[in-house]
C-alpha cells in the first residue's frame, strides 16, 4: 500500500468512526432529512465538512495557540451554541443550511483537541508527515461526509416509519447544542477541577515549572524540544508540568514531571500519572519509564505508584551537570531507571 493511500485510510477512518456518536453536526443532517429537507440537509453538511477540513490543514500547520482570548472564544462559541439550542425548535437551518452547517463546524468545541491530538498521534508513529497537508484533510472530509450520510439515511428511515416522533431527533439537536455549549462557557469557569492541556507546537515551555524536576534550563533544552509537554491546570492555575519523550515503539519517558510546592503530596501527582498513563494507553504504548535519583522523596514516589527497577546509569548527575546536585544532604551520584506497564 502506498504512502498515500495509507494516510488516506487513516484520516477517512479516523473521522468517519470519530463523527458516528452522537453531536451537533451529524444529529442536525438527520433532523433536516426527517423533516423532509433532503436538499438543505446536504447543504449544511457540505458547510460543515468544508470547514472541518480548513481547520484540519491549520492544525497541520501547526496553529499557535492565543491563551490571552482563548477563554472568551470559548465564551462566544458557548454562548452561540445556547442560543442555536434555543432557537433550533422553530429550526430555521433550513432557511441557511450551508452557512449554519459551517458556522456551527466552526464554533464545535471538538475538532481542534479531537484533530490536534490524532496528528501528534499520527505523526510520532511516521504514518503522517510534514508534506501531506493535500491528502490528509479531503480523506478527513470524506470520512466526515459518510458519517453524514449514515445519519441522514436514518433520519429519514426513522421519522418517514415513525411519524408522530418527527420532533424526537429535534430534540435531540437541542440537547446536543445546549450541552455543547454550556461546556464551552464552564471552560472560562473551570472552578477547582483539574485538567493535564498539551502545549501546542510552538507554545513556550513554562521553565519555571520545569525547573523544580531540573537542575538547569540548559539540561531541560537538551530534551524539551523533543517531548510532548502536558501542564497541569486546577482553576485557572498551571500547578504541574509533565514532558514526555518517545524512548521506543512500546515506551514512553516522563523526561520531567513536577507539582508545584503548595500542593505536593496532596495527590495532584499521583493524579498526574495516572493522567500519563491514559495517554500513553491511548497512544499504543506497553510501558512507561522515568529515570529520577538513588535519594529522596521522587524515588519512593514513583515506587508507591507501581514503578520498579529497570536499571541503573552510573554517575549519570555527575557526568552530565556542571555542578553537583545535593538531595537530602547527599550529592546525587547515580540514575535509578524505573518502569510500569501502562495496563
Amino acid at each position: 500500500m502506498s504512502g498515500r493511500w495509507r494516510i488516506f485510510l487513516w484520516g477517512f477512518g479516523v473521522s468517519c468512526v470519530g463523527s458516528l456518536p452522537p453531536g451537533i453536526l451529524n444529529t442536525g443532517v438527520a433532523a433536516l432529512v426527517g423533516n423532509g429537507g433532503v436538499v438543505a440537509a446536504v447543504e449544511f453538511g457540505l458547510g460543515a465538512v468544508l470547514v472541518e477540513v480548513v481547520l484540519v490543514r491549520l492544525a497541520l500547520a501547526g496553529m499557535a495557540s492565543m491563551k490571552g482570548a482563548a477563554r472568551w472564544v470559548y465564551l462566544g462559541c458557548g454562548v452561540v451554541l445556547c442560543l442555536v439550542a434555543f432557537g433550533v425548535k422553530g429550526w430555521g437551518v433550513s432557511r441557511l443550511p450551508f452557512f449554519t452547517g459551517a458556522a456551527l463546524s466552526l464554533i464545535n468545541p471538538l475538532h481542534l483537541p479531537f484533530w490536534l491530538g490524532w496528528i501528534a498521534a499520527l505523526r510520532r508513529r511516521k504514518i503522517l508527515g510534514d508534506k501531506d497537508g493535500g491528502v490528509f484533510p479531503l480523506a478527513v472530509g470524506a470520512g466526515t461526509a459518510v458519517a453524514f450520510l449514515v445519519y441522514g439515511f436514518a433520519g429519514g428511515l426513522f421519522v418517514g416509519r415513525l411519524g408522530m416522533f418527527r420532533g424526537v431527533l429535534n430534540w435531540v439537536v437541542v440537547l446536543c447544542l445546549a450541552v455543547a455549549g454550556l461546556g464551552q462557557m464552564r471552560t472560562v469557569f473551570p472552578g477547582r477541577r483539574r485538567r493535564l492541556v498539551r502545549l501546542l507546537p510552538g507554545e513556550p515551555p513554562p521553565v519555571s515549572l520545569l525547573l523544580m524536576a531540573d537542575e538547569t534550563a540548559e539540561a531541560i533544552e537538551r530534551y524539551i524540544h523533543q517531548c510532548e509537554v502536558y501542564v497541569a491546570v486546577q482553576g485557572k492555575s498551571e500547578v504541574g508540568v509533565c514532558a514526555l519523550y518517545r524512548n521506543s515503539a512500546e515506551a514512553v519517558e516522563i523526561k520531567n514531571m513536577a507539582v508545584i510546592e503548595s500542593l505536593r503530596g496532596k495527590g495532584l501527582g499521583s493524579w498526574m500519572l495516572e493522567e500519563i498513563r491514559r495517554i500513553a494507553d491511548r497512544d499504543g504504548y506497553t510501558r512507561i519509564i522515568v529515570g529520577t535519583a538513588t535519594v529522596g522523596r521522587q524515588l519512593d514516589f514513583y515506587l508507591r505508584n507501581g514503578f520498579s527497577l529497570l536499571d541503573i546509569r552510573k554517575n549519570f548527575f555527575l557526568e552530565n551537570y556542571p555542578e553537583p546536585i545535593v538531595e537530602d544532604g547527599q550529592v546525587l551520584c547515580d540514575m535509578v531507571v524505573l518502569e510500569r506497564s501502562v495496563r
